[in-house]
């Protein structure tokens, strides 16, 4: 019985821990996630789509375009270790000059090859053609804007 009470002790020892754990790893990602979103919604840039990707076999990043740049903004903070070039699925940079964005179903059927995008700083939209198309979520821990396309961090 002793044994019983020593195992049983050292089971919910461990399940507390790796609770704690699994908190603080969430809490990690969602500041990573965060500072990548703020990097982007604070990015301005403009360019040329060169590409347009469906992948239908990909969950997060079913919809892609590949942007061809003639003027980015913020390149000092790719330095940042939260910031970096690189942050996949839902973007990252080619030598500073291509840029590879996943984006939801109605700005992917908003553009066409050859047009060109300009992005604010500051902003949650992306302009093509003179025509207002939302990029990113306005929820916090969302990336896509329409949330049946859009993943979390988890």
């Amino acid at each position: 019985m002793n044994l019983f009470i020593r195992i049983l002790t050292i089971i919910m020892f461990v399940g507390f821990f790796s609770c704690d754990y699994s908190r603080e790893v969430k809490k990690e990602t969602a500041k990573i996630f965060n500072s990548h979103k703020k990097f982007m919604t604070e990015l301005s840039f403009e360019g040329i789509v060169s590409e347009k990707n469906i992948c239908e076999k990909c969950i997060i990043n079913k919809y892609t375009l590949k942007i061809r740049l003639t003027k980015l903004e913020k390149k000092s903070e790719f330095g940042n270790t939260y910031c970096s070039p690189y942050y996949s699925p839902y973007y990252f940079f080619e030598n500073d000059s291509i840029l590879n964005i996943s984006v939801d179903v109605n700005l992917f059927n908003g553009v066409e090859k050859n047009d060109i995008v300009t992005k604010r700083s500051k902003s949650l939209t992306i302009d093509v053609n003179q025509v207002e198309l939302q990029y990113l979520n306005r929820e916090k821990l969302y990336w896509l804007p329409d949330s049946k396309q859009s993943l979390s961090y988890y």
